[in-house]
């Protein structure tokens, strides 16, 4: 019986009485009611009909303590779970083991201005260098015009991944953007803003470096450049433009390594350029040795760097013997820069051989290692006293006299009467020779 409506009419009762009767059929059941008053009648009419349309569209009456809202949010979630292997209550539990709330709901703008606050204070103590601020702050502020109503716990998967991506980056700036990305979502994780990092379930993607070698000025440009330099505000940059070529410091002007050098980093008396981690783009130290040209003459690596032949080199020298004194002085100025740094190391290794002494490890009889001796090197401490106090360790002249020489009496008095004449002496007198007494 698919017929589903109920009529509503007046009936006279033997007794003469009014009665209103309500009939139709119900799931093939066949309904007639009596009510003494068209209201409760009426009640019941509007009862029948909610029954009908449940048993037509699946919904049924059921006696629940749970408010309208509610039960939308229940069916709501049983209908995301229809096609779920687990019941609802073993989300429930996951969800009350693993979720913990945020417990301080900071909006995006609000958590952008902290972690730039605490990145300033780094880059004002020069723990990370300007163009690393630079960057965190850049891409912090298109990270907030991004979600500008957002807080930091609304940030998930999703969002996050659909923003990294935006404008179809290649993979080198999508992995820029989750660094930036990462460090502020950590630094909210401290701050209990957020209760997990959304950001590690990003991948983070490898890329295969590509860079080629990097376009060079050849010695002819390079000597051009430098002519023009040199007149050029009455070569007011030539000191920029040499060190940069020349001794390979980075030449931004707005944050290079140039800007950042002081007269005190060049020491002339080593022959080396100290670039300190304050200097250097990368944060870590380097020194640069200079390469000596003395009066015009540069060492024979620069001259075979410059395309010269040997040969014709050598040529040059012997039409031009003049020359030679000059290169001889000059290499020797080259190896003693080279020299310089290697020989304040042995220095410092022959006081720490013969002063501070070493830590050899001392076995048992069972070969086990049961401690430790100190050990010293005699020659270095000999060697390290004679180049520091010459006037008292330095070796002396030392003379060696000859004893136990075998000298006979003939050639004793040959001796004596050679001295004596050199010291003009006069000969000393014959002894008279002994007699016999006659008897």
């Amino acid at each position: 019986m698919t017929d589903t409506t109920f009529a509503l009419t007046r009936f006279d009762n033997r007794n003469g009485t009014t009665s209103w009767r309500i009939s139709g059929w119900l799931a093939s059941v066949r309904i007639r009611k009596n009510f003494k008053s068209r209201e409760e009648a009426t009640a019941e009419k509007a009862s029948l009909e909610i029954k009908a349309a449940q048993i037509i569209s699946g919904l049924r009456i059921a006696t629940t303590f749970l408010s309208d809202d509610q039960l939308r949010q229940a069916e709501t979630a049983f209908r995301r779970l229809a096609d779920q292997p687990r019941p609802l209550g073993f989300f429930l539990d996951y969800t009350f083991a693993n979720y913990r709330e945020p417990l301080r709901q900071t909006s995006l703008a609000d958590a952008v201005a902290a972690f730039l606050a605490v990145k300033t204070k780094e880059y004002e103590r020069q723990i990370i260098s300007k163009p690393h601020h630079t960057t965190i702050r850049c891409h912090l502020i298109v990270l907030k015009k991004h979600f500008p109503n957002a807080k930091v716990a609304d940030l998930t998967v999703p969002l996050l991944t659909a923003y990294l991506q935006t404008g179809n980056p290649s993979l080198k700036t999508f992995n820029n953007r989750r660094g930036v990305v990462s460090t502020f979502l950590k630094f909210a994780f401290q701050q209990d803003w957020i209760t997990s990092n959304p950001i590690e379930k990003i991948p983070y993607y490898r890329v295969a470096h590509r860079r080629g070698s990097a376009k060079t000025l050849s010695a002819a440009q390079t000597l051009d450049l430098m002519r023009y330099v040199e007149t050029y505000e009455d070569g007011a940059l030539v000191p920029f433009f040499a060190l940069c070529l020349f001794a390979g410091i980075r030449p931004c002007i707005r944050t290079g390594e140039i800007l950042k050098l002081k007269p005190e980093h060049i020491r002339l008396d080593t022959g080396v350029i100290h670039i300190e981690p304050e200097v250097s783009k990368v944060r870590m130290k380097r020194n640069i040795t200079i390469q000596p040209i003395r009066d015009g003459a540069p060492s024979l690596n620069a001259i075979e760097k410059a395309g010269i032949d040997q040969s014709t080199f050598y040529r040059h020298l012997q039409r031009q013997p003049d020359l030679v004194p000059v290169l001889q002085s000059a290499q020797l100025e080259r190896d003693r820069v080279r020299n310089a740094s290697r020989i304040e190391e042995a220095e410092l290794e022959l006081k720490r051989r013969g002063i501070d002494g070493w830590s050899e490890p001392v076995f048992d009889a069972k070969g086990q290692q049961c401690g430790e001796r100190k050990r010293y090197s005699d020659a270095c401490l000999i060697f390290f006293l004679k180049a520091h106090k010459p006037d008292t360790y330095r070796d002396q002249p030392t003379t060696v006299v000859a004893t136990q020489v075998n000298i006979t009496p003939d050639r004793e008095k040959d001796i004596m009467r050679e001295w004596r004449s050199r010291l003009g002496a006069s000969e000393a007198p014959a002894l008279p020779a002994a007699t016999t007494p006659t008897p």
